[in-house]
């Protein structure tokens, strides 16, 4: 895959439109939010793979599973989420904003952040493998 293709992906993937546009056929939603998937995908794994503590975890599987777990709900996962709240500012800034998004992206978070309580929740017999 050339250069000059990965960036026009990466363009298609980060021109947003709102979903309560008149113009957006479902088709064109859908393509958007797979897009958008591949996109957040890909810079999820660029991070894991690029992070040294994730590398360096070669010593058991588990080890490599709470670095990962470590990685995307400790620094590195709050930024993330403090970028797409920081987006979800400027969409709305600029009118947009498509509130169900917004919803979506703050229960997203929610969702990573509070994993370990609900597994704690779930199944409290688990010792003390999750923080």
């Amino acid at each position: 895959m050339g250069v000059n293709s990965m960036i026009k992906k990466t363009q298609g993937a980060l021109s947003i439109k709102p979903f309560h546009s008149s113009s957006m056929s479902t088709l064109e939603q859908q393509k958007q939010n797979q897009n958008l998937m591949k996109f957040a995908f890909a810079t999820a794994i660029c991070c894991i793979v690029l992070d040294p503590t994730i590398a360096a975890a070669t010593t058991s599987l588990e080890d490599a599973a709470t670095n990962i777990l470590t990685a995307l709900t400790g620094g590195l996962g709050k930024t993330i989420a403090t970028l797409a709240v920081i987006v979800l500012g400027f969409m709305a800034m600029f009118g947009k904003l498509a509130w169900d998004n917004a919803i979506k992206v703050i229960v997203g978070i929610t969702l990573v952040f509070g994993a370990a309580t609900v597994i704690k929740w779930i199944a409290p017999t688990m010792g003390g493998v999750l923080p």
